[in-house]
């Protein structure tokens, strides 16, 4: 169950807690966010928590719950025994806030995730909570970036991480303490043993430097934001050479430039453990760059590289492109905002036709126009790894689409595209919707902020009924208006494998009159009564009433529990629970509408088995049937290769449907 951020009526609030007290086997995620939640609320809350035993996770983020509702809150937390996450964002907490909930932490056994960012924790609150955790025992992710933590606040918590065993992830960026708090947190990293991950922003990366040489614990550390210059880069790179536990740095927004990044790829030839490296906004050029392609020819462990917001340009990517020829390590590349544009893109095209092992592409903003779309579009014909690309904001037109839409007639690899934010028309969504009709690969698709009207959508409509693999489709920020949207209503009434789709800022509503504009909004909520795929539903800013929003939510969140107890029962393999799923959802079983063949193939096998078939006919689930009845180990051989042979004839049966 999740809220969507929706700011909830007194009435609402009430039949959310009822459902807490009652244990709604349902109810595991409650998100309360924005609602001005105050000190009565926080208490009827608490009460329910008291006795609630399926919540999992609350987030409570952006209220105004005071001293007096934490206090509430934390002492729920020390009867209660199901959450697992609490989110506390920007709430404002006290000192007296503080205090209650870290008494409270002593006590909780069950809370393992808990996020306190942006609550203007000073060193006092600081203190309060150190101590709370050299007695926890259950807390594993802590987040508390964005405070005002100070030197003595960082000195009382580094002292309990020296006891604590259990934290192993911490985020401490965005706060203000300096060399004094990190040289004392620095010092217990010598001796923590379960730390893994740890976000820094903060000065005296040097003593940060030695304590690295020593923990063999620390996977991951982000010291993005921190203005490492190349003095602080050189200590850094001497350490790489000897650690061997980190995995993740994280350096993105400092001022390493090529001098910095000269140093650190020295670093990488020796370095054996590094995977996951972020550089973006680093200001380095071509030497750095050049410094780059050497380490890279040397360094066979490196799998993600961000290289984002540079100043790479043409050049750069030039030589870049020549180690990606032979580098068979990286997977994962991101070259956003580097105006590497269309003669960049032509190099790396290039590579991409013989690099074995990329494959995620990040190329937002980097202005390489229809041209560039072309040389990519070549490489893609030919390139049998890359499985996502992003093309956000680039400059390319309907061109450009219909180059890439003839590389993806052939392209069987590429899941995920995003185009978000071009200037791609009409013309350009017919040209992607007649590959949609093909393509069994693609299932991710951002069409965002782009120039797609109505006739677009009639085109992509057609495709979406065709399409068995898409999942996933942003068309926010269009102007497909009610026109565009009742072609999309009839294609979600026919489509069963879309769950995410994202319609804000579309104009659905833009009909000259108020009854049509009622009208083209009752239709589309009578097409997703019919879908049960579609789990993720975005309509914000469009101008439906909000009756029709409560009736739309409440269609998506049928589905959101319709799918979770399908796929429970796909997971335990058990007829009998898929049975009671069909009569729970009332799906009629209409043996009349299919041909005299398929029903005289049904009559050979028992009336269980014509129960689930029939349904998932209806529902288009013919997949899901295969693992249902081989997944249940009590069947003999016999029994599977008879239930293999009928399924097999089954599918290729041809079904003709006869209701709407």
């Amino acid at each position: 169950m999740n809220r969507r951020n929706c700011v909830l009526k007194e009435e609402e609030f009430k039949k959310e807690m009822q459902r807490l007290i009652l244990n709604d086997q349902t109810l595991t995620n409650l998100d309360l966010s924005s609602n001005q939640i105050g000190y009565e609320e926080m208490q009827a809350l608490s009460e329910a928590l008291k006795v609630n035993q399926t919540l999992i996770k609350l987030k409570v983020t952006e209220n105004q719950i005071g001293d007096e509702g934490m206090e509430a809150l934390s002492e729920s937390l020390e009867v209660n025994q199901s959450l697992i996450k609490l989110i506390l964002i920007d709430n404002q907490i006290g000192d007296k806030a503080m205090k209650a909930l870290s008494e409270s932490l002593k006590v909780n056994q069950t809370l393992i995730n808990m996020n306190l960012s942006r609550n203007k924790i000073g060193d006092k609150e600081m203190k309060a909570l150190s101590e709370s955790l050299k007695v926890n025992q259950s807390l594993t992710n802590m987040n508390l970036s964005r405070n005002k933590i100070g030197d003595k606040g960082i000195e009382a918590l580094s002292e309990a991480l020296k006891v604590n065993q259990t934290l192993i992830e911490l985020d401490l960026s965005n706060n203000q303490f300096v060399d004094e708090g990190m040289q004392a947190l620095s010092e217990t990293l010598k001796v923590n043993q379960s730390l893994i991950s740890l976000n820094l922003w903060g000065e005296g990366i040097e003593a940060l430097c030695e304590a690295l040489k020593v923990n063999q614990t620390l996977t991951s550390l982000d010291l993005s934001g921190n203005l490492i210059g190349i003095k602080e880069i050189k200590a850094l790179s001497e350490c790489l050479k000897v650690n061997h536990t980190l995995t993740s740095l994280g350096l993105s927004y400092n001022r390493i430039g090529d001098k910095g990044m000269q140093a650190l790829c020295e670093s990488l030839k020796v370095n054996q453990t590094l995977t996951n490296l972020g550089l973006g906004g680093n200001d380095f050029g071509a030497e750095g760059m050049e410094a780059l392609r050497k380490s890279l020819k040397v360094n066979q462990n490196l799998i993600s590289l961000d290289l984002s917001s540079n100043e790479i340009g043409a050049y750069g990517m030039k030589v870049l492109s020549q180690v990606l020829k032979v580098n068979q390590t990286l997977t994962n590349l991101v070259l956003d905002f580097n105006r590497i544009r269309d003669k960049g893109m032509q190099a790396l095209s290039e590579t991409l036709k013989a690099n074995q092992t990329l494959t995620s592409l990040d190329l937002w903003d980097n202005k390489i126009g229809d041209e560039g779309v072309e040389y990519l579009s070549r490489a893609l014909k030919v390139n049998q790894t890359l499985t996502r690309l992003d093309l956000h904001d680039n400059r390319f037109s309907d061109e450009g689409v219909e180059y890439l839409s003839h590389a993806l007639k052939v392209n069987q690899t590429l899941t995920k595209l995003d185009l978000d934010d071009n200037e791609i028309g009409d013309e350009g969504v017919e040209y992607l919707s007649e590959v949609l009709k093909v393509n069994q690969t693609l299932t991710n698709l951002g069409l965002s902020s782009n120039e797609i009207g109505a006739n677009g959508m009639k085109a992509l409509s057609e495709a979406l009924k065709v399409n068995q693999t898409f999942i996933n489709l942003d068309l926010s920020g269009n102007q497909i208006g009610a026109k565009g949207v009742k072609y999309l209503s009839h294609a979600i009434k026919v489509n069963q494998t879309l769950t995410r789709l994202n319609l804000s800022w579309t104009k659905i509503e833009s009909y000259d009159n108020k009854e049509d504009h009622e009208f083209n909004v009752q239709e589309f909520i009578q097409s997703l009564k019919i879908n049960k795929s579609i789990t993720n539903l975005n309509i914000y800013g469009n101008k439906i009433n909000e009756k029709n929003l409560y009736k739309i939510d409440n269609l998506i969140e049928r589905n959101v529990n319709f799918q979770k107890k399908l796929t429970k029962s796909v997971k335990v393999g058990n007829l009998q629970f898929f049975q009671e799923l069909i009569q729970i959802e009332k799906i009629p079983l209409i043996y009349q509408q299919f041909d005299d063949d398929i029903d005289d193939l049904l009559i050979q096998n028992n009336q269980e088995q014509n129960t689930i078939f029939h349904t998932a006919i209806f529902h288009n689930q013919t997949d899901i049937l295969f693992y249902l009845l081989f997944a249940n180990n009590e069947k003999t051989d016999q029994e599977i290769i008879s239930n293999r042979n009928f399924l097999l004839n089954f599918k290729n049966a041809k079904i003709k449907k006869k209701c709407n």
